[in-house]
C-alpha cells in the first residue's frame, strides 16, 4: 500500500481511553523520520491552524471536513513521515465520499482534547533519532518508528505492544533475519539499539514466540556464506591485532633499550666526571702542598741565613772591641 492509499485511522483501544494522551509517542517517533526540521514545523504550524479553526468555530462542519487532494493537506502533512499519524490521533478518520476526505470525528470532551493536542504541538521538541525501525507486525503490516541508539530493544518490544496491541495475540517477540536471531532473554531485550547493531536502520519482525523463521535454500547458503565471511573477517582482525600488538611491544622495546642505553651513558660520563675532577682536586692538593713546603723551605733557609749574618756581626764586634 503506498502512502497515497493509506487511510487515516484513529487511534484507540476503547471507548473512554484519552487519544490524544495514549498516541502522542507514536506521533513523536514517526515525526522524527522527516529528514528537515522545518518539514516538522511547517506540518505542525499547518496542523495547528486547522485545529484552532474547529475550536474557534465548533459549529461550522466545513472545518471539520478535509479535502484530501488539497495542496495544503496532501504536500504539508499527509506525505510527511507523522503526518497522517498525527491527524488520527486528533481524531481524524478517511471517509469515502465522492471527493476522498478525512473528517473530525465526534468524540467526548472535544474541545479539552484539542487544546491539549494544541498544547502538545506548541512545546513539541524533537527526540534523538540514531535508529530507523521498519517493523512488520504479525498480520503482514509494516510501522516505522525513530529510537535513540541508547534505547534497548524492550523500549522498542514495549512500544509495539502499547501501540498496536489489536494486531496482536499471544507472547510476541522481536527478530531479525539477517543475520538470524530472536531477541528472547532478558540479556537480548537489555541491549541498546547500538548494542544490537541496529544503527542507522534495521528491519525487524515481531513473531509469536514459537513461530520457527525459515529460509529458502539459497537464503540457507547465503546465511553461511556470510557467517563465514563473518568468521573470516574476525580472524582476521585477530591475526591484524596480533600483529600491531607485536609491532607496538618491539617498537616499546626498542624505546626502552634506546632509554636503558642513554642512561648508562649519562652514568658512565658522570662517572668520568667524578674520576677527572677526583684526579683534578688530588693535583691541586699536591701542587698546593708542594708550594706550600717550598716556601717553608724559603724561609728556614731566609732564617738561617739571617741567623748567620747575625753571628757574623757579632763576632766582628767583639774582635773589634777586644783589640
Amino acid at each position: 500500500m503506498t502512502d497515497d492509499q493509506r487511510e487515516v485511522v484513529v487511534y484507540h483501544s476503547t471507548d473512554n481511553e484519552d487519544v490524544v494522551l495514549r498516541s502522542s509517542e507514536r506521533v513523536a517517533r514517526n515525526l522524527i523520520l522527516n529528514t528537515s526540521p522545518s518539514e516538522v514545523s511547517e506540518l505542525l504550524e499547518t496542523v495547528r491552524k486547522i485545529v484552532l479553526k474547529i475550536i474557534e468555530n465548533p459549529d461550522e462542519e466545513k472545518y471539520r471536513k478535509l479535502r484530501k487532494n488539497s495542496k495544503l493537506l496532501s504536500n504539508k502533512i499527509l506525505s510527511k513521515a507523522g503526518g497522517r499519524e498525527l491527524m488520527g490521533w486528533l481524531g481524524f478518520e478517511s471517509k469515502d465520499e465522492i471527493e476522498p476526505k478525512i473528517e473530525l470525528r465526534k468524540l467526548p470532551n472535544e474541545k479539552e482534547r484539542l487544546e491539549a493536542a494544541i498544547m502538545w504541538i506548541n512545546s513539541y521538541k524533537p527526540r534523538d533519532k540514531d535508529a530507523e525501525l521498519s517493523i512488520r507486525l504479525p498480520n503482514g503490516t509494516s510501522i516505522r518508528a525513530g529510537f535513540s541508539k541508547h534505547e534497548t530493544i524492550r523500549d522498542v518490544l514495549n512500544y509495539v505492544e502499547r501501540f498496536h496491541a489489536p494486531s496482536l495475540t499471544g507472547n510476541i517477540i522481536l527478530s531479525i533475519s539477517r543475520p538470524l536471531r530472536k531477541f528472547e532473554s532478558d540479556d537480548d531485550l537489555n541491549l541498546s539499539l547500538a548494542q544490537a547493531a541496529l544503527l542507522p536502520r534495521a528491519a525487524l519482525l515481531a513473531i509469536h514466540a514459537d513461530t520457527q523463521i525459515r529460509l529458502s535454500a539459497a537464503e540457507q547458503a547465503a546465511e553461511e556464506a556470510r557467517r563465514q565471511a563473518l568468521k573470516e573477517q574476525a580472524q582476521a582482525r585477530r591475526e591484524q591485532d596480533e600483529k600491531e600488538r607485536k609491532l607496538r611491544q618491539d617498537k616499546l622495546n626498542r624505546k626502552r633499550d634506546l632509554i636503558q642505553q642513554r642512561a648508562d651513558a649519562l652514568r658512565h660520563f658522570s662517572s668520568d666526571r667524578e674520576d677527572k675532577n677526583e684526579r683534578t682536586e688530588r693535583e691541586k692538593q699536591r701542587r698546593l702542598h708542594s708550594l706550600h713546603q717550598q716556601q717553608f723551605e724559603e724561609e728556614e733557609a731566609e732564617a738561617k741565613l739571617l741567623s748567620y749574618h747575625q753571628h757574623n756581626s757579632q763576632q766582628d764586634q767583639d774582635d773589634l772591641f777586644s783589640s
